[in-house]
């Protein structure tokens, strides 16, 4: 069977009862193939293979032995649902790794001169019990559940998962990303970003087969020059799913205000690809779940606007200022309603709406749902080198944004928030297209372009701080010290935001009278 395969971990108990669903999903037959798979990987004692980035594993299929050799990347979780490595595989008789029979000489003498005539012995085993069905969807047309309990063991360290594994025919209403949504239904979604083969180097490396749990951070795309607008446009799309999906975990498991903060971040970054790589990924579906980025978006800053005020801004002034009596009776409203907006925001997460944004926007990602088989054009405007694309946008950003900075001195609020809003894209856009641009200028330019946003986000905070204290219901029915503290917090960042501005006209003169990087 052919065709995207998306993997969702699964806990225990969630694993058990899909294995009685599969029963009764469809037409199917109801019987489940159960298979027992087994992979080894070998090293020298001193992991000369592990040091490089490569791997050697044995699999066994029924009573053969496939030997494979994988290139690990460094940054594993970027696919969408979808585990691939690059492979290099021959038959390895008698269950022992073979070198002469990798068939890729270029990496057969590589890895022999790593080796050195070494010993390679086992370093790390897994086992996965594969519970499979295949299921008729309808007449024609199948699709594999496969529901795995695997089993990793390394240097007398062991770990356990569950993971739903999902194959299918690679369009219409059956793909295997609109499957995941009825089989997982009532079931917790989370997406597996971590190949098993990057899980095994975890547990060599850390004693663990899970990535650390919490708020993931943006990563660097390396893109290449040579690469297509459509090969970059998806490698940072894939990046921007996987900090999404990540930080929607850390928003369900912690309390942590780092969670909302970059999920929230990786939903702007992500709603920024999407227009900045429009030119050639352009269309109906990029335009909705743009929207639909926004909307999660939205949901998401409720939360962190509470958090960025309650710690970023009150905690600051009411340590500064302890002979203030309505900071702490204000700071307690905040915190109830940042765990009221909280549950609201986690409501929403295991809502059918976010459910279904992740689904198809995997489904997007790892199937090019961007091909519009009636515009005849766009194959020219996917095949165009990626540094093409890269000067355009970056000069188009370059300029909205020095349109919005004329007179910068006499904007209004309005227009401040206008100019921020830009700088965020053209900072964004400098980030996920640096690669193309080595060089200390480009460094240069993305540190004077953060330099000015600190100064907007002053002002932000100000807008923020006046905006939920003094401009909603937030505060009703406190007593008169609370409003008098919010009153003296909103003061205070107003003053700051003053402070703050009369650098800006300095900060942009220095970004802006010197050449961008990308010229």
């Amino acid at each position: 069977m052919s065709g995207i395969a998306p993997r969702f971990v699964l806990t225990a108990e969630s694993a058990r009862r899909l294995r009685r669903r599969l029963a009764a999903l469809g037409a199917g037959t109801g019987r489940l193939r159960r298979r027992r798979l087994r992979f080894q990987l070998y090293d020298t004692e001193d992991r000369a293979l592990r040091g490089e980035g490569l791997a050697l594993r044995l699999r066994r299929e029924g009573k053969s032995w496939v030997q494979s050799v994988l290139r690990l990347d460094a940054a594993p979780g970027r696919r969408a649902g979808a585990s691939a490595e690059a492979v290099c595989e021959a038959p390895a008789r008698g269950g022992r790794p073979d070198l002469a029979a990798i068939p890729d000489p270029v990496l057969r003498l590589r890895i022999e001169a790593l080796v050195a005539g070494r010993p390679l012995v086992p370093v790390c085993e897994t086992t996965v019990e594969r519970a499979a069905a295949v299921l008729e969807l309808e007449p024609g047309l199948a699709a594999e559940v496969a529901v795995e309990a695997c089993r990793i063991r390394a240097d007398g360290d062991e770990a356990a998962f569950h993971e739903l594994a999902l194959e299918g025919p690679g369009e219409g209403r059956h793909h295997p990303f609109r499957l995941a949504a009825d089989i997982l239904a009532g079931e917790d979604l989370r997406f597996s970003l971590t190949p098993l083969p990057h899980r095994e180097r975890l547990m060599l490396d850390e004693g663990r087969a899970d990535p650390p749990a919490g708020p993931r951070p943006a990563e660097a795309v390396p893109l290449a020059e040579e690469w297509t607008a459509e090969r970059a446009a998806q490698a940072v799309l894939r990046e921007c799913f996987a900090q999404v999906a990540a930080n929607v975990e850390a928003v369900k498991a912690s309390d942590a205000p780092e969670g909302p903060h970059q999920l929230r971040v990786g939903l702007r970054r992500l709603r920024s690809a999407l227009s900045l790589f429009g030119p050639a990924i352009g269309g109906p579906e990029t335009d909705r779940l743009g929207e639909e980025a926004k909307w999660l978006g939205q949901e998401t800053g409720r939360l962190r606007d509470l958090d960025v005020l309650a710690g970023e801004l009150l905690a600051p002034e009411a340590a500064a200022h302890p002979d203030e009596p309505g900071f702490a009776p204000l700071a307690a409203v905040l915190a109830r309603a940042a765990a009221a907006q909280r549950d609201a925001l986690r409501q929403a997460l295991a809502g059918e709406r976010a459910r279904q944004f992740l689904l198809d926007l995997a489904r997007f990602i790892e199937t090019r749902g961007w091909v519009l088989a009636e515009d005849i054009a766009q194959s020219s405007r996917l095949a165009m080198p990626v540094r093409e694309l890269a000067l355009a946008a970056l000069a188009r950003r370059w300029k909205k944004a020095a349109r919005r900075a004329r007179g910068l001195e006499t904007l209004n609020v309005a227009e401040r928030h206008e100019l921020r809003k830009e700088l965020k894209k053209l900072r964004y856009a400098g980030e996920f297209l640096a690669p193309l641009f080595p060089g200390r200028g480009t460094e240069r330019f993305l540190k004077r372009l953060k330099a000015l946003q600190d100064i907007f986000g002053e002002l932000n905070d100000a807008a923020l701080a006046e905006s939920l204290l003094a401009g909603g219901s937030l505060l009703d029915g406190q007593e008169a010290a609370v409003h008098r503290a919010a009153g003296r917090l909103i003061g205070a960042r107003l003053a700051r935001a003053e402070i703050a501005w009369a650098g800006a006209r300095e900060r942009w003169h220095e970004l802006s009278r010197r050449r961008p990087f990308w010229e």
